[in-house]
C-alpha cells in the first residue's frame, strides 16, 4: 500500500508518521492540529496524511475531528502490542536534555544499534540511546553502565525492563526520530 516516493504522504511525512498517526488515533478523536502537534509536523503534512489513512480506509474524518475506521482500529491494535509504552523522559541518560522515550515489545540485535542511532539523528534527535533489557535489568550497549548504573535503575522503576526502550533526546524533534525508529524496528509495512 505506502511504498517511499510512490504514493501515501508527500516526502515530508514518512512511514513512521503513519505509525505513530495510528497509535495517537487509537486513543482519543483527535483534530488534524493536535494531530500535527503530537507527530510534530505542519497541518499540511497532516493533511496528506490523513488523505492517505482515508483512502486506505483506515480513518473516518468529521467537523468534530478523526476516529478509526475498523481497518484502522485493528491496525492501531497491532502497533499497541508492539509499542509497550510512551512519554517524555530527562536525566543523565539524556544528557540533561528533554527526550522522548519508546519501550517496544521486541529485543533488537545489538550490532544494529549504530545503524538505528544513524538513523535516528538523521530524522532530528541530537542524541539515540538504545536500552536492551536482559535479566530482568536494563543494559546500554555502547554505554559506561557505571556512569549511568542509577538511570538505568529509575527506568527500570518507569518501565518494565523488557523489549528495548529507544531514547531520543536533543535536535530537532526527539519524539519523530524515536518513533522513526519504532517503525523501523517493528517493520510494519502498510
Amino acid at each position: 500500500m505506502y511504498y517511499e516516493n510512490k504514493f501515501g504522504p508527500r516526502k515530508k511525512s514518512c512511514i513512521s508518521d503513519v505509525f505513530h498517526a495510528l497509535y495517537f488515533l487509537g486513543v482519543q478523536r483527535t483534530s488534524r492540529e493536535a494531530l500535527a502537534r503530537e507527530l510534530g509536523v505542519n497541518t499540511g503534512s497532516v493533511r496528506s496524511i490523513v488523505q492517505f489513512l482515508k483512502k486506505e480506509k483506515l480513518v473516518k474524518t468529521s467537523k468534530g475531528g478523526m476516529t478509526l475506521a475498523p481497518k484502522g482500529k485493528k491496525m492501531a491494535e497491532a502497533i499497541r502490542q508492539k509499542i509497550l509504552g510512551a512519554g517524555k523522559i530527562k536525566g543523565a541518560i539524556t544528557s540533561r536534555k528533554a527526550g522522548y522515550c519508546l519501550q517496544l515489545k521486541k529485543k533488537i540485535d545489538t550490532r544494529k544499534i549504530i545503524q538505528l542511532r544513524d538513523a535516528g539523528i538523521m530524522k532530528g534527535a541530537g542524541g539515540i540511546t538504545i536500552l536492551i533489557a536482559k535479566r530482568n535489568k536494563f543494559h546500554a550497549p555502547y554505554l559506561n553502565g557505571k556512569e549511568y548504573a542509577n538511570e538505568l535503575v529509575k527506568l527500570a522503576k518507569i518501565f518494565d525492563p523488557a523489549g528495548t526502550v529507544i531514547i531520543a533526546f536533543g535536535g530537532e524533534n526527539p519524539r519523530r526520530a524515536a518513533w522513526h525508529l519504532a517503525a523501523m524496528i517493528s517493520k510494519l509495512a502498510f
